[in-house]
């Protein structure tokens, strides 16, 4: 016998000898041997052996125990090794037959061909499966690794929690699932672990935390609990989500930092012993009592309304459920003998072990304090608004009541306050005619300044009156406006003054006017006759230059005289008398000038001569001084307010030279646009131009 052939006779002796069903093929894939594991194994499957002679793959699928898929990937896998494409495969297999049988397939090449070897791994894969649904059941995120770290099985809770599928998970290292500062000092404890296995929670006085897919990191409990399975040791470690846990841990701390820094005084005390075991920082300044001296007293060690007995009555309701809560006030008592005055919140958590009461104090001696204050002021109040001179009037815009009637508006009116409070709406002193104008006004809708009027009022005698109000929007908690604060001053006498004066003015100057044009231009046009004349005769030449002079003379008188007083004013209103005052100035200037001009139909006279002085003094500045190229005239009427801007690119002024010098002709500007009602508003500055502003309120 040959020594091959020796060697070949020992070695299939050795694998007849193993328990392993064995096969070997040649560098074809065609069978060559099988051993008397795997003869016995066939024959025990009801099969004949004859069917060695075929190919391992023909094999396969004469005895039908692989499935289409796993054929394919077992035929594929031979022809690669076979190429030298690959060392080895292994499958682990469900027995198609017999589907409760599972075995391991382990292919690998050696110099003649192919070593294949089958393992019965049935009750392994019990065992997995066994251990699958015990990783299932728990409510925790499980997993199971063997002893280098390697994830082994996991359930699926734990895909949820760190959004990882099985698949992606199964044989990679548990670091995956530790975030990156913890992975070096992590293997270090996972290998004393293995080395000393036991169950136990993991990092008893650590915070843990253990890293998703998308990267957020989860706080956890971990508890181990080591798995022996043959030879080898796993770890099953159960994984809790503790976020929620966590967050309420943190919210009870920001609670307790609340309440402990709250400036109210909080206490919970025993409802049995009635002995304090809580107060907060407030509570103890308060009072002056430290933690612990605090520790042995009562709540009725501290106040001075009630003993034992009331205070049992007092806290009855809370003790038999019908009512959650107290409200009472008494008067709590310092360490130092001093007193101040609280209000008492009070509750029962019955359910706590001790049973609680939980108190909220609030030291209302500030409060009290404003409340007087508040009320004395209130008093100093209704005492003014009794004696001022000035009608105070309150209505509601909600149904427009009158709710305050002064004394003043008594006298002023006509009317008592029996019979307009909560009686008459606000507009009983309003005219009809005025009524649907001054609805913004009655209905609330003023700004935050304030809004001041001037228009006219009805007495309950029938008679009219006109008067300056001060009106005021009076709000709510929420600030809404629920009604109007009115201040009201009887001018009726001083407007008729004004009205007088202005008239008296305007007369003045219309027989100046008069004059000038009667007497100094007749006048001038005789003096302008006799130099005609003796022009004629033997005069010196020099009469022509006189004759220049006299013609340009009667013209300024005539100019004079129609700026003193135009006809246009008086004939057909102020829009047109602007209007011919800016034409005359464009003829003899090269000012660039524009206009705006909006008018309501009826405005009076009084009001329509101070906007004509005002725009013809601020453009006969401008084209004498101002040096300027374009300016601007803008009046209209608005929310029955008149706004005048008068504007203009020229070389501007400080402000304040001008106001210390008293200007005559600004200062007449003021005047007349106050004595009328209104404000004067200039602004300017060097290089910058000038804009004069002025705005009252338009009467009817």
């Amino acid at each position: 016998m040959s020594s091959r052939t020796f060697s070949e006779t020992s070695a299939n002796h050795l694998l007849n000898a193993l328990p392993l069903p064995v096969l070997l093929t040649d560098k074809e894939g065609k069978l060559s041997f099988a051993n008397t594991a795997w003869l016995s194994l066939v024959r025990s499957l009801g099969y004949d052996q004859a069917l060695l002679t075929a190919s391992y793959a023909e094999l396969c699928a004469s005895l039908n125990i692989l499935d289409e898929q796993d054929l394919a990937r077992c035929t594929q896998a031979i022809a690669e090794i076979l190429q030298g494409q690959r060392s080895g495969f292994q499958l682990d297999y469900q027995f198609r037959l017999m589907p409760e049988l599972w075995f391991r397939m382990d292919m690998q090449a050696f110099e003649e061909g192919l070593l294949i070897t089958h393992k019965d791994i049935t009750e392994f894969k019990q065992a997995e499966r066994q251990a699958e649904l015990l990783l299932e059941s728990p409510l925790d995120a499980m997993l199971l690794i063997d002893s280098e770290g390697l994830i082994q099985l996991v359930n699926k809770r734990l895909e949820r929690l760190f959004g990882y599928s099985r698949d992606e998970l199964f044989g990679q290292h548990l670091d995956i699932l530790i975030p990156h500062r913890f992975r070096k000092q992590h293997r270090q404890h996972l290998q004393a672990y293995f080395a000393n296995p036991k169950a136990r929670p993991m990092g008893l006085t650590l915070d843990l935390f253990a890293l998703a897919k998308d990267g957020l990191e989860h706080p956890v409990e971990i508890s181990l609990n080591p798995i022996q399975v043959g030879n080898s040791t796993l770890v099953s470690a159960a994984i809790r989500d503790i976020s929620q846990q966590k967050r309420i841990e943190a919210e009870r701390n920001r609670l307790g930092r609340i309440i402990e820094e709250s400036t109210n005084e909080v206490y919970l005390f025993d409802a049995r012993t009635l002995r304090f075991i809580f107060s907060n920082e407030s509570a103890r300044r308060n009072l002056g009592y430290d933690e612990h001296e605090l520790a042995h007293l009562t709540p009725l060690d501290i106040q001075l309304d009630y003993d034992l007995n009331r205070f049992e009555d007092l806290v009855t309701p809370l003790r038999t459920g019908k009512k959650r809560a107290l409200q009472f006030s008494t008067t709590y008592q310092r360490k130092d003998g001093s007193s101040y005055p609280a209000d008492i919140n009070l509750q029962l958590f019955a359910d706590e072990n001790p049973p609680l009461f939980a108190a909220i104090v609030v030291d209302t001696s500030e409060r009290q304090r404003s409340e007087e204050a508040l009320r004395e002021s209130r008093e100093r109040m209704a005492m003014h608004l009794e004696h001022t001179p000035l009608a105070a009037i309150e209505w509601r815009i909600e149904d427009g009541l009158i709710t305050a009637w002064n004394p003043a508006a008594e006298r002023l009116f006509g009317y008592t306050a029996e019979e307009v409070v909560l009686q008459a709406s606000a507009d009983i002193i309003i005219p009809a005619d005025l009524r649907n104008q001054l609805k913004p006004l009655l209905t609330g809708k003023i700004g935050p300044e304030g809004l001041r009027s001037a228009h006219r009022n009805s007495a309950k005698d029938g008679s009219v009156l006109l008067c300056e109000w001060y009106n005021t929007a009076i709000t709510n908690l929420y600030g809404e406006i629920v009604g109007v604060a009115a201040l009201g001053l009887d001018i009726t006498s001083r407007q008729r003054a004004l009205e007088s004066l202005l008239s008296a003015q305007e007369e003045e100057r219309a027989r100046i006017s008069r004059d000038l044009h009667d007497q100094v231009g007749q006048s001038l046009t005789g003096l302008g006759l006799g130099l005609t004349n003796a022009m004629a005769s033997d005069t010196e030449p020099n009469l022509q230059q006189f004759k220049q002079q006299t013609d340009e003379i009667l013209a300024d008188v005539r100019r004079i005289s129609r700026d003193l007083r135009p006809a246009l004013l008086d004939e057909l209103g102020l829009e047109p008398a602007l209007n011919r005052l800016v034409r005359d100035l464009r003829e003899r200037s090269s000012l660039q000038l524009e206009t705006l001009i909006r008018l309501p139909e009826v405005m009076p006279k009084d009001q329509q001569t101070v906007i004509y002085r005002v725009v013809q003094e601020a453009l006969t500045n401008i084209s004498r001084h101002a040096r300027a190229n374009h300016a601007s005239v803008t009046l209209i009427t608005q929310n029955n307010q008149i706004q005048l801007v008068i504007e203009d690119d020229g070389q501007g002024f400080e402000l304040d030279n001008v106001v210390s010098s008293e200007h005559v002709g600004l200062a007449g500007m003021r005047e007349r646009i106050e004595l009328a009602g209104g404000k004067l508003l200039i602004e300017s500055s060097p290089g910058k131009g000038t804009t004069i502003s002025a705005r009252f309120m338009c009467r009817s």
